[in-house]
């Protein structure tokens, strides 16, 4: 009976214990490989339209990683973005980068006006990306 009740215990241990929402609550949703199919313009009479791009090419624009870091869609780092907090489908995120992003030298020569959250509405395979006020439409990759 006491073997029982330590083991009791230290399931109920186990299953309290804080777990974090990043990646695991949304690893499904976001993490893979993404490419970006349109992005939203801001006319001259002050409204917004979707352009969509003609190009497509099956190649991914940026991955997420499970660890919750953003990368280029070659696997470097994706200049001007902090991983501080995401917002996926109202929910917020704190990633907790585990691995070494590697290093893209491009970022070296990019001006950056970095912000602090990024936001992404996921509906299946499609996703709006709002970043900085501008809105940027993908679709996931196998």
């Amino acid at each position: 009976m006491k073997k029982q009740i330590h083991l009791w215990l230290i399931v109920l241990a186990l299953g309290c214990q804080n777990r974090e929402k990043f990646p695991s609550g949304v690893d499904p949703l976001l993490v893979g490989k993404w490419e970006q199919t349109a992005y939203e313009e801001v006319l001259s009479n002050g409204t917004k339209e979707w352009k969509t791009l003609d190009s497509l090419t099956g190649k991914p624009s940026f991955i997420v990683r499970s660890d919750g870091a953003l990368l280029s869609g070659d696997g470097k780092e994706y200049c001007c973005i902090s991983f501080e907090k995401y917002v996926v489908n109202g929910e917020v995120y704190f990633p907790k980068i585990k691995e070494p992003v590697p290093e893209n030298e491009e970022c070296l020569r990019t001006f950056c006006g970095i912000c602090s959250e990024h936001k992404f509405q996921i509906e299946g395979d499609e996703m709006v990306w709002t970043y900085c006020g501008s809105r940027s439409r993908y679709r996931r990759l196998p």
